[in-house]
């Protein structure tokens, strides 16, 4: 991989691309506190997990006006796998061109808050092109489309799901092409088939 943050570590990077890793997080593997601001993560690529970003234990992640994109993992997370007790917050971020088994996009096990950021074009071979979610998943002005995924082109959730001011649409999938779960719906979200929803 291309950076290891062990926990204990405090870490700050801004203005960098992150690219061809090769692992678990193949760009970042973060189990300490890491802020990223206006950066890359691209051509990324795990056997596993996390092909972009692995943020696992009780790691911390913020970004910030920060790109993920045309990542790959072989199981979970294409682009971010937060894992665990991790947390991960994300304001003006884009996830996108990302591919896995499960979690093209994101696989969410912790809790992980996205404030005006745009998930799309990522895929999953089985669920969640764009997100998985088995934590606590908070949304709010944010824009889930053009994803694809056999189960819920666009979120499966598992866990809980909180959407505010959101659109999930165009997304594509047999089953549950928008959103496959239950979820907490605030206002003027816009979603586009609801046929997944329980």
């Amino acid at each position: 991989r291309v950076f290891q943050v062990n926990s204990g570590v405090n870490l700050t990077i801004n203005n960098i691309t992150i690219r061809n890793g090769r692992g678990d997080g193949g760009g970042i593997s973060n189990s300490g506190t890491l802020t990223m601001t206006n950066c890359t993560v691209s051509g990324n690529s795990a056997g596993g997990n996390g092909g972009g970003i692995l943020n696992s234990g009780s790691g911390t992640l913020t970004m910030t006006n920060c790109t993920v994109s045309g990542n790959s993992a072989a199981i979970a997370g294409g682009g971010i796998l937060n894992s665990g007790s991790g947390t991960l917050t994300m304001t003006n971020c884009t996830v996108s061109g990302n591919s896995a088994r499960d979690g093209g996009g994101i696989y969410n096990e912790g809790t992980l808050t996205m404030t005006n950021c745009t998930v799309s074009g990522n895929s999953a071979g089985i669920d969640g092109g764009g997100i998985l979610n088995s934590g606590t998943l908070t949304m709010t002005n944010c824009t889930v489309s053009g994803n694809s995924a056999a189960i819920a082109g666009g979120i499966i959730n598992g866990g809980t799901l909180n959407l505010n001011n959101s659109i999930v649409a165009n997304n594509t999938a047999s089953i549950g092409p928008d959103i496959s779960g239950p979820v907490s719906s605030g206002n003027f979200n816009l979603i586009g088939n609801t046929s997944g929803i329980s």
